[in-house]
C-alpha cells in the first residue's frame, strides 16, 4: 500500500446530526498511530466550505484528529432557521464537534471561522484548549457600515447570479492567489455558489460581531496568524489585545489558499504552538 493510499484510507468525509436533526458536514483525517495531542477542528471563511483546509488535513493529522467542519449553510451543512449570527453558528458547531470527540479541542477559525472560534470558546470554555485565528475583523461600527459587503446586502436573485458568474469567478480567482491552477481553484468556487440565498450570511454575522470584545475577554491561548490578505492591516490592531500567552505572527507573502500552498510548512507551525 502507497502513501497516498494509506492517507486516503485514514481521512474523508461524513455527517453528524444536532438535536435538532440538523446534518453538520465535515471533513476529517486521523493518525495512523494512536494520537499524542488533542484534536484540532479547522473553521472555514466565506462563502466557502471545508473543502479550503482539504490539503491540509492529512498533513495536520500526524499526531492528532483533524476535523474541518462546514458551517451551518454553508459546503454540505444544513442551514440555520431564521437570522444568523456568529453566536449561533458557534451552537450548531459547538454541538457537533460534542457529538464527534470527547473532551477538549484547539480550534483553527480562518476569516469567519476566527469569530465562531471566539464565539464558541466563549460559550464552552472548558471545551476549548488554545485557539488560532487566521486574521482578525477588527473594525469599529462606521469602518464596518462603510465596508462593500454591507452595501450589497441586498440578496441577489438566482439569475442575477447567473449573469454575473464570469465576473464572479475572475475576482475569484484572483483573490485565491495561492491557489495553483484553475482545476484546483473551481472546485472552491462552486462551494462559494452553492447556496440558493444566504450566500453572505456568513459575511454579515462576521463583520456584525464584536471580534475586538470578544477577543479581549477570550482566556484562552491564542496565536494569531496575520497573511498579507484583505484584513492584513485589520488584524494588526489585535495585536495589543493579545494576552501574555497569546502572540501575532506576520506571514509576508502568504495570501488565500496557503492552506493548499504551504500545507506542510502551516501544519509545521501551527504543531509548534498547540504542544
Amino acid at each position: 500500500m502507497d502513501a497516498q493510499q494509506r492517507d486516503a484510507d485514514r481521512s474523508g468525509r461524513s455527517y453528524v446530526r444536532t438535536a435538532d436533526r440538523r446534518q453538520i458536514h465535515y471533513r476529517y483525517a486521523s493518525p495512523a498511530e494512536p494520537p499524542s495531542a488533542p484534536p484540532l477542528v479547522c473553521l472555514h471563511c466565506s462563502p466557502v466550505s471545508s473543502r479550503v483546509f482539504e490539503a491540509f488535513l492529512v498533513p495536520m493529522a500526524r499526531d492528532r484528529r483533524v476535523i474541518a467542519i462546514d458551517t451551518p449553510g454553508y459546503g454540505g451543512s444544513d442551514p440555520l432557521d431564521g437570522d444568523v449570527s456568529i453566536e449561533r453558528y458557534a451552537a450548531a458547531i459547538g454541538e457537533a464537534v460534542a457529538g464527534l470527540v470527547e473532551g477538549p479541542v484547539d480550534l483553527f477559525g480562518y476569516h469567519t471561522g476566527s469569530a465562531i472560534a471566539l464565539a464558541l470558546a466563549a460559550a464552552r470554555p472548558s471545551a476549548v484548549r488554545r485557539l488560532v485565528l487566521n486574521s482578525a475583523l477588527m473594525f469599529g461600527d462606521a469602518e464596518r457600515a462603510g465596508l462593500p459587503i454591507f452595501q450589497a446586502r441586498e440578496a441577489m436573485t438566482i439569475e442575477q447570479r447567473v449573469a454575473d458568474l464570469p465576473a464572479y469567478w475572475r475576482f475569484f480567482r484572483d483573490f485565491w492567489v495561492e491557489l495553483p491552477d484553475d482545476a484546483t481553484t473551481w472546485p472552491l468556487f462552486l462551494d462559494s455558489m452553492r447556496q440558493a440565498s444566504g450566500q453572505l450570511d456568513g459575511f454579515f454575522a462576521a463583520f456584525s460581531y464584536d471580534f475586538e470584545g470578544a477577543l479581549r475577554s477570550v482566556a484562552h491561548p491564542v496565536l494569531l496568524l496575520n497573511p498579507s490578505d484583505d484584513l492584513h492591516e485589520a488584524t494588526l490592531r489585535a495585536k495589543p489585545l493579545l494576552k501574555v500567552d497569546g502572540r501575532m505572527l506576520d506571514l509576508p507573502g502568504w495570501t488565500h489558499g496557503f492552506l493548499q500552498a504551504r500545507a506542510e510548512e502551516t501544519a509545521a507551525l501551527l504543531r509548534t504552538f498547540l504542544v
